[in-house]
């Protein structure tokens, strides 16, 4: 099922197994893997361990700054070298997702979005001020503003 969130997908190339850092969405059972969340003032933690690895996702707002960050860890706790990918997923639509989710004419046409220079951009059409981007510290070895294609 599609979700709203923020997710950071972990996956293990040698055999395409995957796992995400907050139990939502791919909810791993416990037997497999341990998840643990935490939140704090302008701040939420998850952690996961799974698959031999250990993996962080931190979330939180800078004092007077209209931004939210992510640090994202990962660990390996074997003693082999590993061949991981790492997939990020947002839902842009922080103004309004349960309109957005409900009238997908508006959201086909009434906002965008755009990759260059290392940043998803998504414009909404009919708010002046309306942009949210999403960037990171590095550059992605790709990108999809699709939900069908991700």
């Amino acid at each position: 099922m599609d979700r709203p969130g923020y997710y950071i997908y972990i996956r293990d190339n040698e055999d395409g197994d995957y796992c995400s850092i907050s139990w939502q969405p791919v909810a791993k059972p416990f037997t497999e893997a341990a998840y643990r969340c935490r939140h704090g003032m302008s701040y939420t933690v998850y952690e996961c361990r799974c698959r031999g690895l250990e993996a962080s996702q931190t979330m939180f707002i800078p004092r007077g700054e209209n931004v939210l960050l992510w640090d994202v860890r990962i660990k390996n706790t074997e003693n082999r070298v590993r061949d991981i990918s790492l997939f990020s997923y947002l839902e842009f639509s922080f103004h309004s997702i349960n309109i957005d989710n409900q009238n997908f004419q508006m959201s086909l046409y009434c906002a965008g979005s755009s990759y260059e220079d290392g940043i998803i951009e998504e414009d909404l059409f009919y708010e002046p001020d309306g942009y949210q981007y999403f960037t990171a510290s590095f550059e992605p070895d790709g990108f999809d503003c699709m939900r069908d294609a991700f």
